[in-house]
């Protein structure tokens, strides 16, 4: 289990291309990665999108959490973030396979303080919900962030207050609604199908792919103080 908390620290990656240097950090690292490897971070973080993210809603399942934050980052988003449920958030390790190396997980101490971060940074919040409209037909343009409820309660009071529309996925059969973990996967893609990808700033992707080849090197830290020191 990964226990991710508010108070959490910068990641390591994060905070040791501060400490170094974005185009050092490239400079130096890229020589000790394969090529194959290297063309394929490069192309993963030009493929990096700025104009959907999400939002976890009071969500205590580590293995939702998990599960939502492969499927954001398999669709190209850059963040993912979340309100804790009553048990904290956490990850389940079996489930992330990793992916909290490569996605960012902003834990936010209430859904109000959530919906303030994200609208201050251009987003409209459009909530998951039975009586919401197709993806296809919402009229929301520009940045959006989903808003996903946790798998029994759905959204929280908070959360329908401060959402501006409703989606919903069509559905066909007898079952009442998908996993939440599965609607999540579904309404992400139908989003990021409405509108071509906003990318990074060329500056924001040069710092995502020096992370990014911190966390693909051993050991990163004992490696560019050393290269530090020997001045390469």
């Amino acid at each position: 289990m990964i226990e991710i908390t508010s108070a959490q620290k910068p990641k390591e990656d994060a905070a040791l291309v501060d400490a170094f240097g974005v185009e050092r950090v490239i400079a130096w690292l890229s020589p000790l990665v394969a090529e194959e490897r290297l063309q394929k971070l490069d192309r993963t973080t030009r493929a990096r999108r700025r104009d959907l993210t999400l939002l976890l809603d009071r969500f205590y399942d580590p293995h939702n959490n998990a599960a939502v934050l492969r499927t954001a980052e398999a669709f190209g988003l850059e963040r993912v973030h979340a309100v804790p449920g009553g048990q904290g958030a956490a990850l389940s390790a079996t489930v992330s396979q990793g992916v909290e190396k490569w996605i960012d997980f902003d834990v936010h101490a209430s859904t109000d303080a959530a919906a303030d971060a994200i609208e201050r940074a251009g987003y409209t919040l459009v909530g998951a919900d039975v009586t919401g409209i197709a993806p296809k037909d919402l009229a929301v343009q520009g940045r959006v962030c989903l808003v996903m409820g946790a798998e029994k309660p759905g959204l929280s009071v908070a959360a329908r207050a401060r959402c501006k529309a409703f989606v919903s996925i069509p559905m066909q059969g007898l079952v009442e609604s998908f996993n939440v973990s599965v609607a999540a996967a579904l309404l992400t893609y139908a989003l990021t199908e409405r509108s071509p990808p906003e990318p990074l700033p060329e500056p924001e992707r040069r710092r995502l792919l020096a992370r990014y080849l911190v966390q693909t090197i051993q050991r990163p830290s004992v490696v560019l103080s050393e290269l530090r020191d020997r001045g390469a």
